[in-house]
């Protein structure tokens, strides 16, 4: 039978806001305070601040790494382990670790916010060594060149090309996400194979550049 489990977590632990996290970095800058006595003052763990002035990243996320959303199998897989960790009867298949469609199927209808979807493959190189800062760092970056070159009233001189590669050899699982999710993608595997990248170009007055069409092999 379904129970109702509350993770035990540190209470404190990410309630700061983004102004709590830039006052606390900027006091310590100044020479205002030091590290524990802007701890206390904003309630951010020590290790936080000095994280942060080492980083120089002073953008606030969500805790632990990016997520995806699972697969039907994977959620499966949850369910089993779920169950034996808890200590729940269950006459889920012991021997593939996994539970059954029907329990998928009630688990769907119990929570309607959540539909099969689905999602864009995205490639684990893609991934990689990207955060908040280097996404920051790189807006800004491209202000200053349209500042720099008088761009900003120009639109008719910034262009934007985009690309989609079609992966011939393999098609992500279909995965479960809430009904509003945006983009909602799954990593595929990195085997090699067959790639067809279609690439477009426009500019900020809606022209069109002719596209264009690549055929490479991985």
């Amino acid at each position: 039978m379904p129970t109702h489990y509350k993770r035990k977590v540190n209470k404190t632990r990410g309630n700061c806001t983004q102004q709590d996290l830039e006052n606390a970095l900027e006091s310590v800058r100044k020479g205002t305070s030091g590290v524990n006595e802007a701890s206390r003052n904003s309630d951010i763990p020590c290790t936080t601040i000095r994280r942060r002035l080492k980083t120089g990243n002073i953008f606030k996320g969500s805790l632990g790494p990016p997520c995806f959303s699972p697969t039907r199998k994977a959620v499966r897989e949850i369910a089993f382990k779920l169950a034996n960790q808890l200590g729940i009867p269950h006459r889920f298949n012991r021997t593939m670790g996994i539970s059954g469609t029907d329990w998928l199927n009630l688990f769907l209808e119990r929570n309607r916010d959540l539909f099969v979807l689905e999602p864009e493959g995205v490639s684990l190189a893609r991934i990689q060594n990207m955060n908040r800062k280097i996404v920051s760092d790189y807006f800004k970056l491209l202000e200053d060149i349209l500042i720099e070159n008088n761009l900003l009233n120009n639109p008719a001189s910034i262009y934007y090309k985009d690309e989609s590669g079609l992966h011939l050899n393999n098609k992500p699982e279909e995965v479960i996400a809430k009904r509003d999710s945006k983009n909602v993608a799954a990593v595929t595997s990195g085997k090699k194979g067959e790639t067809i990248t279609i690439i477009s170009c426009c500019n900020s007055e809606g022209s069109f550049l002719p596209p264009a069409k690549m055929k490479k092999e991985d």
